[in-house]
């Protein structure tokens, strides 16, 4: 997986073999390292896409995990001037960390 960030930092396509027979998981990361260097890029409309394609997959996103991609997407919001949005998933994270705390 940090390859595989590297790789995409450097602005090389993220090798699909890295991932290749992977389970659900690491296809989530592999999919949330390509919404963090669309962020670091600016392609923040394309972030948002990946980003909330985790949150509508069929394989639930594990709770560490969730709270980094609502933070992503309250930040890709907040870029594309979507405030309503931005609050919305910015409470997300808040109800999560909530729930870390307990």
């Amino acid at each position: 997986v940090l390859r595989a960030l590297a790789d995409g930092e450097k602005g090389l396509p993220i090798a699909e073999m890295y991932f290749e027979g992977a389970e659900d998981q690491e296809r989530q990361y592999a999919a949330h390292i390509r919404a963090r260097i669309a962020i670091g890029k600016r392609n923040y409309h394309e972030a948002y896409s990946e980003l909330r394609s985790l949150l509508t997959g069929e394989t639930a996103v594990e709770t560490p995990v969730m709270y980094f991609v609502f933070s992503d997407l309250e930040r890709c919001c907040s870029a594309m001037a979507d405030y309503r949005g931005a609050y919305e998933y910015s409470s997300d994270k808040m109800g999560l960390l909530e729930k870390f705390l307990r």
